[in-house]
């Protein structure tokens, strides 16, 4: 299990939904939340207890759209509980990995990169350099540098992690540092270094099929025509089948891009949807904050999307449509005699936040992003 799939494997039981609500996380649950919270900080509860329920009562606020609240709750906890890594590493990692994924999503990708690197430090506090853990934090901190650029040097730390992975013999997690390391090549238009390495991975028979898997999928999508894509996805169910934590979540085979290409166009339907501000990047983009959307949709057993439905959001905006044609035009692979599969997916439009030289206030710049978290168990 990924230290981010332990960071959300806690939550409060949560109201249930009938067809007539489909709200994700329901007022009542985050009450009671904070409630939890705060009867575990009145009773002077322990460290890893303070962590666990703040992570909880935070992914309640993300889920209900309080990205503030949330951010909030994790640095409260995080100035509680810093030096807590020796004694309790993996709540203290969960937390940094929580904050990470918040700042991400209001567009402060510093320190969400500060955090996902800090996760790794808090997990070395407590557990040996050669705990499986500690290189698939290492691994996830990488990835996580990778999403707000420095390519070179994160291609260098997944290189080292695969190396390190080999000697103490986890050949699976070695092979995900590579995997990783394949999609960074291909990112930075490095084809052959990237299908060099993905090819490795996806012919090797002592690597778990999930790995293969995704190695499957860089040679998919950089195919070099359609009878090896043809040939490529025919070897793909079976490999998406073997799960090593046995989940059963459909896997994304392809999809179009956002088709926010940031062009006149669009700055000028953000400049009339922020009502005739200025129709400078800087200026639009800043109009952009709290801007969230859950979409619910069904994948068909042969992959197909069915059923697409906004079932909550913040506003409303020029990037609403692209996003529900970018969900439209995937494709996951297929999972005949599985049944039909209903996912919830939230998506942030957010701008990066920073500092702008002559300036000490933090501003948003003209770069702008979407992020995605699965809420489908939320």
């Amino acid at each position: 299990m990924s230290i981010v799939a332990i960071a959300l494997a806690a939550a409060l039981p949560q109201a249930s939904n009938t067809d007539d609500d489909p709200i994700i996380v329901t007022g009542y649950a985050l009450e009671e939340s904070r409630a939890a919270l705060d009867a575990c900080l009145d009773r002077d509860c322990p460290p890893d207890e303070d962590m666990d329920a703040s992570i909880v009562h935070a992914r309640n606020q993300f889920a209900a759209g309080e990205y503030r609240g949330a951010q909030r709750t994790l640095e409260a906890s995080l100035r509680r509980n810093w030096r807590e890594g020796d004694e309790f590493p993996i709540h203290l990692s969960n937390l940094y990995v929580s904050h990470s994924t918040v700042t991400r999503h209001l567009g402060q990708f510093d320190r969400a990169r500060s955090s996902a690197y800090a996760s790794t430090r808090a997990l070395k506090a407590g557990l040996p350099d050669d705990d499986p853990l500690v290189l698939e934090g290492r691994i996830d901190a990488a990835v996580a540098s990778m999403d707000h650029g420095h390519a070179r040097g994160v291609m260098r730390e997944l290189h080292d992690i695969a190396e390190d992975a080999d000697r103490l013999g986890y050949i699976d997690l070695a092979a995900q540092a590579r995997v990783q390391h394949a999609r960074v090549e291909y990112l930075v238009g490095e084809e052959r270094a990237g299908r060099r390495i993905a090819e490795a991975i996806f012919s090797n028979d002592s690597v778990a099929g999930y790995i293969r898997y995704r190695a499957g999928i860089l040679l998919y999508r950089h195919a070099e025509d359609a009878a090896e894509r043809a040939a490529i996805e025919a070897l793909l169910p079976a490999l998406a089948a073997d799960r090593a934590d046995g989940d059963a979540t459909p896997m994304l085979l392809d999809a179009p891009d956002y088709g926010i290409d940031f062009g006149y166009d669009f700055w000028k339907e953000t400049r009339d949807f922020t009502k005739g501000n200025s129709v400078t990047k800087r200026r639009a983009a800043a109009h952009m904050r709290d801007q969230w959307m859950d979409v619910a949709f069904t994948i068909t057993e042969g992959g197909e999307i069915e059923a697409i439905d906004v079932i909550a959001r913040s506003g409303d905006g020029p990037w609403v449509d692209r996003i529900l044609r970018q969900i439209e035009g995937r494709r996951y692979v297929a999972r005949p005699g599985k049944g039909d599969f209903d996912k919830i997916e939230r998506f942030t439009f957010v701008s990066n936040l920073r500092h702008i030289s002559g300036s000490r206030i933090p501003q948003y710049d003209e770069k702008i992003e979407v992020h995605s978290v699965d809420m489908t168990d939320y």
